[in-house]
C-alpha cells in the first residue's frame, strides 16, 4: 500500500501517567495490525528520540500529515462506499417484496458467513431504506425476513448489475 516514508504519524498522547499502559497498547496494536501498520506510524513521546526543532518545523509537519490523513480518509471511504453499493445492489437483484430470510439471502448470494451477510449486505440496505424488515417489532426473530422497500425496487429497476454474473 504505502512504503515506509509515506505512513501517517500519530502522536498518542496523554497527561495522565495512569494512561501510561494504554498508550503502549494502542502504539503497539496500530504498529501490529496488518492494515493500520501499512498507513500510519504511531509514535509516544517517550519512545521519540530528543530533537531540537523550531516550531514552525513541528507545524508544517503536523499540517503535511493531517493532508495526507484527509486524502487516504477519503480513498478509503470511496472504496468502502463503492464496495458498500456493489453489495447492496447484488441483494436487491435477489430480493422480492415477499422476502428472505438471512439463510435464504446467504444461499442466494453464494455466501456462507450469515454474520458477514447481515453486516456487509443487510445493515447497509437497512439503513439506505431500501429493504425492510417484515417483523420490525422483533429484529431477532427467528421467521424474520427482508424485503424489497420501493425505494428498493426503484433502485434495483436502475441497476447495471445483473444476476449471474461475477462482480
Amino acid at each position: 500500500m504505502t512504503n515506509e516514508m509515506d505512513r501517517i504519524r500519530i502522536f498518542i498522547s496523554s497527561v495522565q501517567s495512569e494512561f501510561a499502559e494504554e498508550r503502549v497498547l494502542l502504539y503497539n496494536y496500530i504498529r501490529q495490525d496488518a492494515l493500520l501498520g501499512q498507513i500510519f506510524e504511531p509514535f509516544i513521546f517517550e519512545f521519540a528520540e530528543a530533537k531540537s526543532q523550531t516550531v514552525s518545523k513541528v507545524i508544517n509537519k503536523v499540517t503535511k500529515d493531517i493532508s495526507k490523513a484527509t486524502d487516504v480518509n477519503t480513498q478509503i471511504s470511496d472504496t468502502v462506499r463503492e464496495q458498500v453499493n456493489t453489495q447492496v445492489t447484488k441483494l436487491l437483484l435477489y430480493l422480492n417484496v415477499e422476502g428472505h430470510t438471512t439463510l435464504e439471502i446467504s444461499t442466494l448470494l453464494n455466501l456462507k458467513d450469515r454474520i458477514g451477510v447481515m453486516h456487509n449486505y443487510i445493515q447497509p440496505a437497512l439503513k439506505l431504506g431500501l429493504i425492510a424488515m417484515t417483523i420490525p417489532d422483533k429484529p431477532n426473530s427467528r421467521l424474520q425476513k427482508y424485503r424489497l422497500t420501493s425505494k428498493g425496487k426503484e433502485m434495483k429497476e436502475k441497476s447495471t448489475l445483473k444476476i449471474g454474473k461475477e462482480q
